[in-house]
């Protein structure tokens, strides 16, 4: 098959003495990465394409994708307004491309999609697309040997896209039926079977009729995605790769990052079979991935975050985690140019984290301190917040609990957060004052409820799944005693909607009721914005829709 490029379509470049074909393709190139999501790229592009429209004036295919990229831009944007006015812009540039030349192939094709995927209910231009799409499918059929098949197809199946999406269901089925009877390969007709008319976007099928390298990229992009928490886009990255073994049967990435997807929808699985089949299978699957291709880094990479994220005391992963980013470290000091420094530092970083997880603290800083010359900002913030965590606090002289309660509670809480952010021996330290001050005075809900946390966070670090779940479960039940003894303290709502929000679903199903701490926070924050720190205000609504997300609500 032929290779179809869009740009060789266009019939005539911008043609001037600044550069004028270079700035063009490379404006081209951006609008691509932007229809795969880089917000950058659009911001790009516009000021490229702007730039060479004020240029050439005249140029249909310039402002054509100048249109597009607008209406890109609009998708970006987050106030309705200004998003709606700005796709309308960029579809009255696309409107007026057409006008001027609209035999004009490329335009056509950029029109079409641009319509087809912009929401119906507001837009209403899914008709437009049915025009441009038979309007380019009567040129595939009146000049055969000079359109890829691959194009035909995209054509047939856009054109049933935007028939579904105008209600005409008929219309969308024939056209769906003739794409089948075009659709020779057998691949393509499995694809097609498994890809139902929806509202929305063109199929992914379509990515995956371009050259491999093409694919990879895509997948990696869902992947990434997918890593992000979105249930909706872990389910359009499985759909990906499933897909892509098909064409792809062979590709041990496609089927390592498929693994890794679901390994990652039962990490929130509702109940513990589905939880453990999945991660179990996921493991397998990656492992024979790896073993097939051991020198490959993606795959590498793959198994050593999914075995990172697997539960030490459930999976013991972690020494898989080692190895892995030992070998990428190994490679990439051989070899630089092998990963990014972004890579570079995920890497050292993580097997840093991971060497602490087993208790490995001066193997874990000897990471640290050869990552830490090319570390940024952030990055050595976090590096020397781990460190701090794996060395036992400083100790506060002379804390007496009956000579200075504040005082006493104070540092509880100090150590009690220090807990929360990974400090062990702070946790244990923590426990020992909180026990100290439920004992001193058992009907304060403040110091009941930081005895519960302080049990369930040690319980973290127990060694065995018994003193984990015994732990948890008494300090939750500790906690929910202080909240009902003062249910509008909010430091006590707080520490019971994140040790709910921490607790494995599948165990505890306990996010229901983080759900309801984090929106009872949002609330009283609203009423008196004086109680908390704003940032934490922004943490906590960050997090309720994660929670939502997990627990399926709407």
């Amino acid at each position: 098959m032929r290779k179809f490029s869009l740009l060789s379509q266009m019939k005539k470049a911008p043609a001037d003495d600044s550069g004028g074909p270079d700035r063009f393709q490379q404006a081209v190139r951006l609008h691509q990465s932007g229809l795969s999501g880089d917000k950058q790229a659009v911001r790009e592009a516009l000021n490229l394409l702007e730039g060479l429209q004020r240029e050439l004036p005249e140029h249909h295919g310039v402002l054509a994708y100048y249109g597009s990229t607008l209406c890109l831009l609009g998708r970006d944007l987050t106030d309705p307004v200004e998003r709606s006015a700005t796709v309308i812009k960029g579809l009255k540039l696309l409107d007026q491309a057409v006008a001027s030349e609209p035999d004009q192939f490329e335009i056509r094709i950029i029109r079409g999609n641009v319509c087809l995927n912009l929401p119906e209910i507001y837009f209403h231009r899914n008709a437009t697309a049915v025009e441009d799409f038979q309007y380019l499918l009567s040129c595939c059929e009146n000049y055969p040997d000079g359109i890829p098949s691959e194009l035909y197809l995209e054509m047939l199946y856009n054109l049933s896209l935007a028939y579904s999406n105008l209600g005409k269901t008929a219309d969308a089925a024939a056209v769906r039926d003739r794409l089948l009877a075009e659709a020779q390969d057998p691949k393509y007709r499995l694809l097609l079977e498994q890809e139902p008319a929806r509202n929305g976007s063109a199929g992914q099928f379509l990515v995956l009729l371009q050259p491999l390298p093409t694919v990879l990229a895509e997948g990696e992009r869902l992947h990434q995605r997918a890593l992000a928490g979105e249930k909706q886009e872990l389910r359009r990255a499985m759909d990906f790769f499933a897909k892509a073994q098909v064409f792809y049967p062979e590709n041990q990435v496609f089927k390592a990052c498929h693994a890794d997807c679901v390994s990652l929808l039962g990490r929130d699985a509702s109940n513990t079979g589905e939880m453990f089949a999945n991660a179990i299978k996921a493991m397998k699957t990656i492992d024979a991935a790896v073993v097939s291709e051991p020198d490959n880094l993606k795959l590498r990479l793959i198994r050593a975050r999914h075995s990172m994220r697997l539960p030490e005391l459930f999976f013991a992963r972690t020494a898989t985690a080692i190895t892995d980013f030992e070998y990428l470290a190994e490679r990439r000091r051989r070899d630089p140019g092998l990963l990014t420094e972004e890579q570079w530092g995920e890497i050292l970083f993580n097997l840093g984290q991971c060497y602490q997880r087993l208790g490995m603290d001066a193997e874990a800083e000897a990471v640290y301190q050869e990552l830490s010359p090319t570390a940024d900002p952030e990055l050595q913030r976090r590096i020397a917040a781990n460190i701090a965590n794996s060395r036992p606090p400083e100790p506060v002289a002379g804390l007496s609990l009956s000579a200075d309660r504040a005082g006493f509670y104070a540092e509880a809480k100090r150590l009690h957060d220090l807990g929360v952010a990974g400090n062990k021996t702070a946790a244990r330290m923590g426990l020992e004052l909180w026990e100290q001050a439920h004992s001193r005075d058992p009907q304060d809900p403040v110091a009941l409820g930081y005895y519960g946390s302080s049990l369930a966070l040690n319980g973290r670090y127990a060694s065995d799944t018994n003193g984990m779940f015994g732990a948890a479960i008494k300090g939750l039940k500790l906690l929910n005693e202080a909240v009902s003894q003062a249910p509008d303290h909010w430091e006590l709502r707080l520490l019971r909607g994140y040790l709910a929000y921490s607790l494995p679903e599948a165990f505890f199903h306990t996010t229901r009721q983080a759900i309801a701490d984090f929106q009872y926070l949002i609330g009283a924050y609203r009423q008196d914005n004086r109680i908390f720190p704003a940032d934490l205000q922004e943490r906590l609504v960050a997090d309720l829709a994660a929670a939502v997300r997990r627990a399926g609500s709407e």
